[in-house]
């Protein structure tokens, strides 16, 4: 059995996803890198991943297109991007979109892994505090004895 966190790493670009694979591969972490968004969606929509890594530098619109069709099929796990510039409207509309982070590189490589474990732990929380209401609901109360019945 595997405990590695499966990671699905999308970037249209072999420069800037060399330093998150560096980053994220030496600390028990399978990354499966999709360069088209077409192939992160079929991913998606096919495997099981503990959160999303999108790099923003995709085409004008497309990074946010792909969170949106991501956060659809898929309401809890965490959708973080990765970008080289601050930018604050960007940030927000990918907040909007679905996303629950924003890291702007460069970072260190402890940074990333403190950040991902970061939002992977708050979606596990969730995931469990989700099961155990959903236990709560589902499962029949006691029946009440009556004292009667009791006796």
């Amino acid at each position: 059995m595997s405990f590695r966190k499966h990671i699905l790493y999308v970037d249209d670009s072999r420069d800037t996803s060399v330093p998150a694979n560096i980053a994220l591969q030496p600390c028990c972490y399978n990354v499966v890198r999709a360069s088209l968004p077409t192939e992160a969606l079929r991913l998606a929509e096919n495997s099981y991943f503990d959160l999303y890594l999108i790099n923003p530098s995709l085409c004008q619109g497309v990074a946010l297109e792909l969170c949106k069709k991501i956060r659809a099929l898929d309401a809890y796990t965490p959708i973080v991007f990765c970008a080289s510039v601050a930018n604050e409207s960007f940030r927000k509309a990918a907040t909007q979109a679905g996303a629950r982070g924003y890291i702007v590189a460069p970072v260190e490589p402890w940074e990333i892994e403190e950040t991902l474990l970061h939002f992977m732990r708050e979606a596990e929380s969730r995931k469990q505090d989700l099961i155990r209401a959903s236990r709560c609901i589902t499962e029949p109360r006691p029946k009440a004895v009556s004292r009667s019945a009791a006796a």
